[in-house]
């Protein structure tokens, strides 16, 4: 279940996406794709007017190490469009 009344926000597989996390201004801080099933596809971030901000991919079918981006900046809006279609897995967006 989506965590958003924290940093970092939380949205997990199982949630409705696409998912709006914001509409506003909001400096990303990074992007975390962790606990996912080995097979998992991409985690996919865009903001508000469908620009990708990341997009989480494991390297192989066996891979489950946590996948991150580097500092992202300023964005207008958040939303989470992929979680990978794994069983489990989560994707932590941290903010300032």
């Amino acid at each position: 279940m989506a965590q958003l009344a924290a940093n970092p926000w939380k949205v997990s597989i199982g949630d409705t996406l696409p998912l709006t996390i914001t509409k506003n201004l909001v400096k990303i801080r990074h992007i975390e794709f962790s606990g996912y099933a080995a097979g998992a596809g991409s985690a996919v971030v865009t903001d508000i007017n469908g620009n990708e901000i990341a997009r989480l991919t494991p390297s192989s079918s066996t891979d489950v190490e946590e996948k991150r981006t580097a500092n992202i900046g300023y964005v207008t809006g958040v939303v989470v469009t992929s979680c990978g279609g794994a069983a489990t897995g989560d994707v932590l967006i941290y903010f300032e």
